[in-house]
């Protein structure tokens, strides 16, 4: 995982976390737990009946462990998308298979 991690370095990421949050920035800082440091960081929040908003922070920590997915950002991809007319649920907090998985075993 550092490996892939250290080929994002310096590059424009999409994280989504575990609470179900979405923000892209640069990935200037990673270590062995994982935790994160982005800058010229942008939150995407999302409601049913409002456009996208996006609120901004120069820096941003995150906990290694409180993080569900991080990938490089499409600028092409994004771009695509017409932010401004997207109406959704929020992702909501993000359920991990192993969690799933321990939970069947035990109604069985």
């Amino acid at each position: 995982m550092a490996e892939e991690l250290g080929k994002m370095m310096n590059k424009k990421v999409v994280i989504l976390t575990n609470d179900g949050r979405t923000f892209t920035g640069m990935l200037r800082g990673v270590d062995q737990v994982t935790n994160l440091i982005l800058e010229d960081v942008e939150e995407r929040i999302f409601s049913q009946t409002e456009p996208m908003r996006v609120e901004k922070y120069d820096v941003y920590l995150f906990r290694g462990d409180d993080t569900s997915l991080i990938g490089l950002y499409s600028e092409e991809k994004d771009g695509q998308v017409n932010w401004s007319e997207v109406r959704a649920d929020p992702v909501g907090p993000i359920t991990h298979y192993s969690c799933l998985f321990k939970q069947s075993i035990l109604h069985y």
